[in-house]
């Protein structure tokens, strides 16, 4: 159980920032594709990529968040400045909660606003 509770406890913590950083790169990377002279070489349409990348960020943040949880509650014997391991594992667990629902609005609003705008315009 104790290391059930310290692999949530980290991926709760760092699962939200992983994704949406991945997010982030996967979609320059999408509109540095199709913006470039040659185009996209795949043949899909790059909202297609960027609701997709969305999708996936927005499951590994919810399931980050569904960790944390886990782990809050797992330890709700015990204070977050208690001592470690528990104490620990609740203070990130606590904190990785509301980083997280932070974590899911910047990836909503990263694919909706690519999927709303795409940057590239030909002159």
């Amino acid at each position: 159980m104790s290391r059930r509770l310290e692999a949530l406890q980290w991926f709760g913590l760092f699962g939200g920032a992983l994704a949406w950083t991945a997010q982030f790169v996967v979609g320059f990377g999408i509109a540095q594709a199709e913006c470039s002279p040659a185009g996209s070489r795949f043949g899909i349409d790059p909202k297609t990529w960027e609701a997709a990348a969305c999708g996936a960020a927005a499951l590994v943040v919810v399931l980050a968040e569904v960790a944390a949880i886990a782990v809050v509650r797992a330890t709700r014997d015990s204070e977050y400045d208690g001592p470690p391991p528990t104490g620990r594992r609740r203070f990130f667990a606590l904190a990785s909660t509301g980083a997280n629902v932070l974590f899911l609005a910047i990836v909503l609003q990263t694919g909706l606003g690519s999927l709303h705008h795409f940057p590239c315009g030909q002159s």
